[in-house]
């Protein structure tokens, strides 16, 4: 049936790659992994459709940043390549969202469960910004605790990196949830309890069933109190531990990615087209030299 817009999990993410040997692994550049459908929008914006001074913050009175989340809270966990990623893409869906009018048509092929694209005139858009209103609703935030759950848990020849508590990468987050986990739910599903399966600090040993990628650990609700361990029912459906149940899978608030890749380090124009033209980028720095800053 055709859309009159991109849904929302239609989202392309573009990454800045630089380099820090703590949370976030390095990537070189080109991109070990990247899924790039639609031309980069510093290939049709010059120095010159630029404005000098942009921020998302305010963009014709409103605002199209999420909040930001404290990774440490509530106790450390090294997953600022979790949430740094997962923000800049909330914050592509409440601009998404925010459109006024139509962007492109998306029908569902038959036979097929495939989502087929149909390419419009505003398809690769010059001016953006007059087609914004302001966001309809609340923010959509994701969850980080389910990329912890279900994210890479021992490192591959294609996924060198785990994505945990230790550290991780966000270009191989986004190839992951693009190419594995197919989604991410909504924060809703799940709260960030910093820990994740390898995470042997503070309280994690006492929440281990929490870690896991069972069904219960990517979307779950809590309906009463339970007064027993595990093994119990809600009607048909079984609880954990704790007396939740899982969301079933066609009822999980989520977002998908489309597109994701990176751009070069040092091409500033590059950068700030993909800011200006389509939202928020997740940033990499090297953050050595700042270990030993005093203001």
């Amino acid at each position: 049936m055709p859309l009159e817009r991109i849904p929302v999990h239609l989202i392309t993410v573009l990454v800045a790659i630089g380099y820090i040997d703590a949370q976030h692994y390095p990537n070189p550049y080109p991109p070990p992994v990247q899924h790039i459908i639609h031309p980069l929008p510093h290939h049709y914006l010059t120095a010159e459709d630029l404005p000098q001074n942009f921020t998302w913050q305010n963009v014709n009175g409103h605002s199209y940043l999420t909040r930001m989340r404290n990774q440490h809270i509530p106790q450390y966990c090294g997953s600022c390549w979790a949430h740094s990623a997962l923000s800049s893409l909330a914050d592509r869906v409440k601009i998404m969202r925010s459109y006024t009018g139509p962007r492109a048509r998306c029908r569902q092929s038959s036979g097929d469960t495939a989502t087929e694209r149909e390419e419009t005139s505003e398809s690769i858009p010059t001016r953006i910004l007059d087609k914004l209103g302001p966001a309809p609703g609340p923010d959509i935030d994701l969850s980080v605790q389910y990329l912890l759950n279900c994210g890479i848990a021992n490192e591959t020849e294609t996924h060198p990196h785990k994505l945990s508590c230790h550290g991780g990468n966000s270009l191989y987050a986004y190839d992951y949830i693009h190419s594995t986990l197919g989604f991410i739910p909504e924060d809703s599903c799940l709260n960030y309890i910093a820990c994740s399966s390898d995470s042997d600090e503070g309280w994690c040993p006492e929440v281990r069933s929490l870690t896991t990628c069972a069904a219960w650990n990517v979307c779950r609700t809590c309906d009463k109190f339970q007064h027993g361990k595990g093994g119990l029912s809600h009607g048909e459906e079984e609880t954990d531990e704790y007396g939740c149940r899982a969301v079933q899978a066609g009822s999980i608030p989520n977002v998908t990615i489309l597109e994701f890749g990176s751009i070069e380090p040092h091409n500033i124009h590059a950068i700030q087209s993909e800011i200006y033209a389509r939202g928020p980028i997740k940033a990499a720095i090297n953050a050595n030299p700042l270990r030993n800053y005093t203001g």
